[in-house]
C-alpha cells in the first residue's frame, strides 16, 4: 500500500516541464512572502484604528486594483508578452509594498493598496500565459496544479510565520519581508527563465469563433458568472473570516496563522496527485461543482451559534478540500478554451472575477458583520455557494450538448 501510494505521487509530478518547475519556483519565493493579506482587516481595524465601514472600503480598493492590474494585465500580455509583465510586475509590486508601510490613513492607505495590487496583479495573466508556452496541452491541468502547489506552500508558510512577527515584531516588518520577496523572486525569474513562444494550437474553442472574443462564448460567460459567486465566498476567507476566529472563537494572530497553514500545507501535500487521479475520471466541470459545493458547506460550519474551536478547524478543511478539487480545473478550463490569440484576454477576464470580488466581498462581509453580525453572513456565503454549484452544474450540462453536436471542437471536457 505504501509502495503504491509513493508511485502515485511521483507518477502525478512526472512529465512537467523544466521551466514549470522553475515557474513554480519563482511563485514560491513571491507567496512565502504574502503576509499582510491574511492580517489586513485586524491590521485595519486595530493597528490603524480603521472603522469597519473604512477597513472595508479600503480592501475594495484592493479590489479595484486588482480588476484594473489583471485587465491591464491581460491586454500587455498579448501585446508584449508574458514575460515582461511578469518581471516588471514582481519589481515594482516590491517597490510598493515597502512604500506603503509608511501610509497610516485612511484615504491614502487605500489609494496606496489600490496602486499596489494594481501592479501585482498584472502577474496573473501573464502566468497563465506562461504556463501554455512552458506546458503540453496534457499536462496543463497538473502545471496548474503544480503553480498553486507553489503558492499554497508559500502562503501556508508566509501566515504562519507573519503571525509570529506580527505579533512579536509589529505589522511593520510584514511589509518588509512582502517587498524584499517580490525582489527575490524577480531576480531569480530573470536569471532561470527564458521567454518561450506559447504553442500553436487549433482555434475553434469557441462555437462563436477564434475571433469574436470571450464575451461572445457563452459557455465562457456562464461560467465567469458561477466563477465570480465561488471567489465571492471563498474571499470571505481573508477578509471577514480572520476577525471570526479572532473575535468569535478567541484565536491570537498567531493561532489564526496556523490555521492558514493547514490550508496551504494540505493542499502542497495533497492536490498533485488528487488532480492526477481525478482529471482522467470525472468531467472539468463536475469537479469544479463539487469543490463548490463543499466550499459553500465550510461556510456553513460557520454559521453556528457554537465557538467550539474544531468548527474554525473544520471549515479550513472543507474549503481547503474545495480548493484542491475546483480550483486547478477551474484555471485550466478558462486556458484551454481561449484561442492561441486570445489567451491574455480570456485568462484576464477569469483572472478579474477574483478582482470584482476583492471589491464586493469586504463591503458585503464588513456591513454584514456591523449590521447582523457573523451567523447571518456565512448563512448568506453558504447560500451563495450552493447557487455558484448549481450554475456550474449548468456550464456542465451546455459543455456536454456543445460538445455532441460540435465533436469537431476542442472544448475542455474529458473523455
Amino acid at each position: 500500500m505504501f509502495a503504491r501510494t509513493v508511485k502515485l505521487y511521483r507518477e502525478s509530478f512526472t512529465g512537467l516541464s523544466k521551466e514549470v518547475w522553475l515557474l513554480s519556483a519563482v511563485m514560491l519565493i513571491n507567496r512565502s512572502g504574502m503576509m499582510v493579506l491574511p492580517f489586513l482587516s485586524i491590521y485595519l481595524t486595530g493597528q490603524l484604528d480603521f472603522t469597519l465601514t473604512q477597513a472595508g472600503i479600503t480592501m475594495a480598493c484592493f479590489g479595484l486594483g486588482s480588476v484594473a492590474g489583471t485587465y491591464v494585465g491581460g491586454q500587455l500580455t498579448d501585446k508584449i508578452g508574458y514575460y515582461q509583465v511578469q518581471f516588471w510586475s514582481l519589481i515594482t509590486t516590491g517597490l510598493f509594498f515597502l512604500g506603503l508601510m509608511f501610509i497610516k490613513d485612511f484615504i491614502g492607505f487605500s489609494i496606496g493598496l489600490f496602486v499596489l495590487t494594481f501592479v501585482g496583479d498584472m502577474f496573473r495573466p501573464a502566468s497563465f500565459t506562461a504556463i501554455r508556452a512552458y506546458s503540453k496541452p496534457e499536462n496543463r491541468t497538473r502545471s496548474l496544479s503544480l503553480i498553486r502547489l507553489a503558492i499554497n506552500l508559500g502562503m501556508g508558510a508566509g501566515p504562519a510565520v507573519g503571525g509570529f512577527l506580527a505579533l512579536n515584531y509589529g505589522y511593520q516588518t510584514l511589509f518588509i519581508v512582502d517587498g524584499v520577496t517580490c525582489f527575490l523572486a524577480a531576480i531569480f525569474f530573470r536569471f532561470s527563465l527564458k521567454e518561450k513562444k506559447v504553442k500553436e494550437k487549433k482555434e475553434a474553442l469557441a462555437p462563436t469563433g477564434p475571433t469574436s472574443g470571450p464575451w461572445s462564448d457563452k459557455v465562457f460567460v456562464l461560467f465567469l458568472v458561477a466563477t465570480l459567486l465561488m471567489a465571492l465566498i471563498f474571499m470571505q476567507l481573508f477578509y471577514t473570516t480572520p476577525l471570526a476566529f479572532k473575535e468569535v472563537f478567541g484565536l491570537n494572530e498567531s493561532g489564526i496563522g496556523l490555521l492558514f497553514a493547514i490550508n496551504g500545507f494540505l493542499i502542497f501535500l495533497i492536490e498533485m496527485p488528487v488532480v492526477f487521479i481525478l482529471e482522467k475520471k470525472i468531467p472539468v466541470m463536475k469537479l469544479i461543482a463539487i469543490g463548490m459545493l463543499l466550499v459553500a458547506g465550510s461556510y456553513l460550519v460557520l454559521a453556528s451559534p457554537l465557538t467550539w474551536i474544531g468548527l474554525a478547524v473544520i471549515s479550513i478543511l472543507l474549503i481547503t478540500f474545495g480548493e484542491i478539487i475546483s480550483f486547478p480545473f477551474s484555471s485550466s478550463f478558462a486556458v484551454d478554451r481561449a484561442p492561441e490569440n486570445l489567451t491574455g484576454r480570456y485568462v484576464g477576464l477569469y483572472g478579474m472575477t477574483f478582482s470584482v470580488a476583492h471589491i464586493i466581498a469586504p463591503i458585503i462581509g464588513m456591513q454584514m458583520i456591523r449590521l447582523f453580525g457573523y451567523i447571518p453572513l456565512y448563512f448568506l456565503m453558504g447560500g451563495i455557494g450552493l447557487l455558484a454549484t448549481w450554475i456550474y452544474w449548468q456550464v456542465h450540462l451546455l459543455s456536454e450538448k456543445e460538445r455532441f453536436e460540435n465533436p469537431e471542437l476542442e472544448v475542455p471536457v474529458p473523455e
